[in-house]
């Protein structure tokens, strides 16, 4: 007989440890112990190890402070000063005690690949995500500007009805905002966008890289060139201006290929800190930099600024071609 496990997620966890600071008032112990004791079906089923190292990762993370070690594991006392209901709803303290692996599982519907066909009739991938709501992509311009047909695909296999793009009068800022609609049977949920990036911080980027003989192959990359022969986790490792633009980039040495421009780039806390462009260099330095395992990417401020595309920003001519398929010639 198989006996169901239970968890306390670790969001619940923030909760449970969570506690105004009230005046006058002895202040509330809570521990490990009293958390576990809460509901008396999770007496011999309740998964410990997994609470016991949630908890030291959240407060590894500084979610949670501990206040006592106790004399043993389960009399660990911890307190969390701070819980945002916002955060919870997006998932950021699972993501931060789960990894990547439950980013990946939250927001792959997010990711759509982009279709398109040149002007000469080759064809291509590219990568969009929906960002702030279920109606807002964004993609790299160059993967969507002066293309004979574009389609961007739901999660469903589907193509999405696109409204307007809107693109910055500026041609060198390789980012394109997409106002579409997607199907709400596809468990959207939006990602969001921030301007929190450091160097080496660890990070996801997630594309449509043109693999011969799969169509719109969705790949994951948490890992770059560390050495010849070793693996590790991306990490953002450096930010700065470029020479040949105004605006400021993250160069980060996770491995990614062309189909995975207008992609984002996730941070542990499930929010998008970038996303991959091109920039305007020689075909032989962007063969060096690919060879090194860099890619290049927007910053999340850069993001947010697009959004004022829609008011001081060009809108692309979209020409309907049928079934959900434009022309931006």
């Amino acid at each position: 007989m198989n006996i169901k496990r239970h968890y306390i997620t670790p969001t619940e966890i923030v909760e449970y440890f969570h506690a105004e600071l009230k005046t006058p008032g002895p202040f509330e112990r809570k521990t490990i112990e009293s958390l576990s004791s809460l509901n008396p079906e999770w007496e011999n089923t309740l998964d410990m190890l997994k609470l016991i190292r949630d908890c030291e990762k959240l407060a590894s993370e500084g979610v949670l402070m501990e206040l006592s070690s106790g004399n043993n594991l389960l009399e660990r006392c911890y307190f969390a000063p701070n819980f945002n209901a916002n955060d919870a709803k997006y998932g950021r303290y699972d993501f931060i005690t789960d990894g990547f692996e439950k980013i990946i599982d939250r927001f792959s519907p997010s990711i759509l690949p982009v279709i398109v066909e040149k002007n000469d009739g080759s064809h291509d991938l590219g990568t969009s995500f929906v960002a702030g709501n279920n109606n807002t992509i964004f993609t790299a311009r160059h993967v969507i500007e002066d293309m004979k047909s574009i389609r961007i695909l739901s999660a469903s296999g589907d193509a999405l009805p696109i409204h307007n793009i809107f693109v910055s009068n500026d041609e060198r800022i390789d980012i394109a905002l997409v106002n579409a609609t997607t199907p709400p049977t596809d468990n959207i949920q939006p990602l969001k966008v921030s301007n929190d990036a450091s160097v080496l911080d660890e990070i996801l980027s997630i594309g449509f890289p043109p693999i011969p003989g799969f169509d719109a192959l969705k790949l994951y990359d948490i890992s770059h060139i560390n050495s010849f022969i070793r693996l590790s986790k991306g990490r953002i490792v450096g930010s700065g201006h470029s020479y040949l633009d105004s605006q400021e980039f993250l160069l980060f040495n996770a491995r990614v290929k062309g189909g995975n421009s207008g992609g984002p780039i996730i941070n542990k806390h499930g929010f998008v800190t970038g996303m991959l462009v091109q920039i305007p260099i020689s075909t032989e330095d962007s063969s060096k930099i690919d060879d090194l395992g860099y890619g290049i990417a927007v910053t999340g401020q850069s993001l947010m600024d697009a959004l004022s595309f829609v008011e001081n920003g060009r809108k692309l001519r979209l020409t309907d071609l049928g079934n959900f398929e434009y022309s931006t010639l």
